[in-house]
């Protein structure tokens, strides 16, 4: 699904970077609070480059699997990492330059329970609105057992496709 977002968005003109966290290391924020005074993450992994990067970015696209009606492990790693944006905004009120921007959520499950669906768009929403970016769209898939199996669902790949042609359109 996220490719075909990517590949819609690019139609559009969009620049468009593609980061699979599963590929990445780098654990979940450890509460060390070395980024209270300057709102940046002290941790040297993997996922330090990736501040600079959604920083910058002017839409945003988060994609994960369900497990057990939640995200996957890296994508709930991903957004406690962001605990240094939130420091930024809510502590030392600033703003980053680019103000508000756009997001989606790309989702698919095995189950056909929308109950995880709902839970895992209010940890991306969460995580989003501290980085400024609003959750302009989400896409839920139920029926996808496994890695390609997406593919079997040529409707919801359409639909992705759509959505990221839509968000780069407005943006």
């Amino acid at each position: 699904m996220l490719d075909a977002a990517l590949e819609g968005a690019r139609r559009e003109g969009a620049h468009c970077e593609k980061i699979i966290l599963s590929k990445l290391r780098f654990g979940p924020c450890n509460g060390c609070a070395r980024c209270a005074r300057t709102g940046v993450c002290r941790t040297r992994d993997d996922f330090k480059p990736l501040y600079t990067t959604l920083r910058n970015a002017e839409l945003l696209l988060i994609a994960s699997p369900l497990y057990f009606r939640n995200l996957s492990s890296a994508t709930k790693a991903f957004i406690d990492r962001l605990q240094a944006f939130w420091v930024y905004k809510h502590v030392l009120h600033k703003r980053y330059p680019l103000g508000k921007r756009k997001g989606a959520f790309l989702c698919a499950s095995a189950s056909n329970d929308a109950q995880g669906f709902k839970a895992s768009r209010l940890s991306v929403r969460a995580g989003l609105s501290v980085m400024d970016v609003a959750l302009e769209a989400a896409l839920y898939v139920p029926g996808v057992e496994h890695k390609n199996d997406i593919r079997k669902k040529p409707e919801a790949l359409v639909r992705a496709r759509a959505l990221g042609r839509r968000l780069a359109r407005h943006h």
